[in-house]
């Protein structure tokens, strides 16, 4: 029965170091911070247009006749 060897598994530290150096390969996760205020930016953006679309529209903003 010398055939009927059982396998060796790898080792679980090799796998834990791939994953390691897949991860350092990627670009770093955007920070909540920045993302707020990549939203606050757009936030203020979208009440200007609104704000500018309003204006447009009333009559009072012509002098009067």
């Amino acid at each position: 029965m010398a055939g009927a060897e059982k396998r060796q598994k790898k080792p679980k530290k090799a796998e834990t170091t791939d994953i390691k150096e897949y991860l350092k390969q990627l670009p770093p996760p955007p920070e909540e911070h920045t993302y707020e205020l990549k939203m606050e930016k757009r936030v203020k953006r979208m009440l200007e247009e609104e704000k500018k679309k309003k204006t447009k529209k009333t009559p009072s903003s012509r002098p009067p006749l």
